[in-house]
């Protein structure tokens, strides 16, 4: 059994461009809408990337891909994005 994952090395914001290149907003929304990456499984706030807490890693990276603005805008790079959101997310719950 061949098992085919062809995200698992594309970052979200690769990922957000591609399915708006797939779909169109139509995609977008429908990935935003029916999608869920949180930790926490927060679903009571929806935000233009999707539904979540918006800070726990998995948010703050989805966030993070689905921002707009590139790098010389401020964006934090997903490495970097996500070194910053563990770091949080552990002294949230120490």
């Amino acid at each position: 059994m061949t098992i085919e994952t062809p995200l698992m090395f594309t970052d979200k914001a690769a990922t957000w461009a591609l399915a708006q290149q797939l779909g169109g907003d139509a995609l977008t929304a429908l990935i935003a809408e029916r999608s869920h990456s949180c930790y926490l499984g927060e679903r009571s706030t929806r935000h233009p990337w999707g539904w979540g807490c918006a800070q726990c890693p998995a948010c703050v990276l989805r966030r993070s891909g689905y921002e707009p603005a590139g790098p010389s805008q401020g964006r934090i790079p997903e490495c970097e994005a996500r070194r910053l959101a563990d770091e949080r997310w552990r002294n949230a719950r120490a």
